[in-house]
């Protein structure tokens, strides 16, 4: 039997008409000389997928294969695609994501690319919005799971996605597993996806119930331990005041009171504190934007469009013995602004916004 070369994964659930759009633009899609194939895992619709998309083959010539599931896996459900197919690689996607069909070119260069890195376990993409903007989430060393290639062969080594988690943090655990079996996670801008993130399903205290849970959980499993103590405090104060932003108090004390009773059932093994810079993106930080301020002399700086890894970036910046200023009235004495936040898609957008306002803004890292 021929090897498969890509294999395009999709959960959905009661999504029928996303997923429909969303099939309908993936056969444009055409990769040359790579093939490929699609699964849709239907995570417990209450009608089956099967009987609302009854295509095999889309209009690109891409065989179509329905997984059923009795119960909603969550973001687990990929698992039982990846065991199923033959296919060296995985495209993740999600039933409202999709890639554009003039990126088939950039998409096949980046695997054919990515076969000569075996180092490599995924590569994250540039995944965008319908304003333009871009999808948040991920730092350095971990991708967002709606825009992704991994290797099969390794993610299921890996174990795959924690069911456990449902949504949420579930990539931050499996990159967290697979720096600490030896390989890298990087980001590429050859893989543009489009992620309408449709309202659909969404309850934010739910989410913020799973964000403080889940990314609890993944400190506590992988953390060193003479930092895990401060790391919990950290997840917790930045998924609260996400939660005051988004009115989720009542899901965040939700998920603050699940991982207070969980934490301890959580299995240790954590990463050395190499592994644990890579996965919390300092050592990409501390590489390029620790050059960056050395080589150029910087010695006081604007923190503009604070987000996630924010503190990261201040401690790289504090160990250069650079003054980080954050309030605005500073502007005009310092050497530069410094993006604050390590997410590739918010530090895309935070470029743009800013580049027009300081003469010189530095990312934190060398991002997509």
């Amino acid at each position: 039997m021929a090897v498969v070369d890509l294999a395009v994964i999709i959960p959905t659930r009661d999504r029928v008409a996303l997923l429909q759009a969303t099939l309908d633009r993936l056969g444009l899609v055409s990769i040359a000389g790579l093939s490929t194939e699609v699964y849709i895992v239907d995570n417990g619709s209450s009608e089956p997928v099967g009987d609302s998309i009854p295509m095999h083959r889309l209009s690109n010539g891409w065989t179509v294969s329905v997984l059923r599931n009795d119960a909603n896996l969550g973001a687990a459900g990929r698992n039982v695609a990846c065991a199923r197919t033959d296919a060296r690689w995985a495209l993740m996607l999600d039933d409202d994501s999709v890639v554009p069909a003039d990126a088939a070119d950039s998409v096949g260069a980046l695997i054919r690319s990515l076969d000569g890195r075996p180092d490599v376990f995924a590569a994250g993409g540039r995944i965008t919005l319908p304003d333009g903007r871009h999808e948040a989430g991920g730092v350095p060393e971990v991708f967002v799971g709606c825009g992704a290639l991994v290797r099969v062969d390794v993610f299921n080594r890996l174990g795959g996605y924690d069911g456990a988690f449902q949504y949420y943090a579930e990539e931050y655990d499996l990159c967290a597993r697979a720096i600490a079996s030896g390989y890298r996670i990087v980001h590429d801008a050859r893989l543009p996806v489009v992620h309408l993130k449709a309202g659909l399903n969404r309850d934010m205290n739910r989410i913020l119930r799973l964000l403080v849970r889940n990314n609890g959980w993944v400190t506590a499993r992988y953390a060193p331990t003479s930092l895990i103590d401060d790391e919990l405090a950290r997840v917790v104060e930045r998924y609260g005041q996400i939660a005051v932003k988004e009115g989720a108090e009542k899901g965040f004390e939700e998920g603050v009171d699940e991982l207070r009773a969980t934490v301890g059932q959580q299995k240790r093994t954590p990463l050395t504190l190499e592994q644990y810079e890579r996965f919390r993106g300092t050592a990409a930080v501390r590489a390029w934007l620790g050059n960056e301020v050395k080589r150029a002399g910087v010695t006081r700086v604007q923190l503009v469009g604070q987000g996630k890894g924010v503190d990261v970036v201040v401690r790289v910046l504090n160990a250069c013995g650079v003054t980080v200023e954050t309030g605005d009235s500073e502007a005009d004495a310092c050497d530069c602004a410094v993006i604050g936040t390590i997410s590739p898609g918010p530090m895309e957008d935070a470029a743009a916004e800013y580049e027009d306002q300081f003469r010189v803004v530095l990312r934190p890292w060398e991002g997509l």
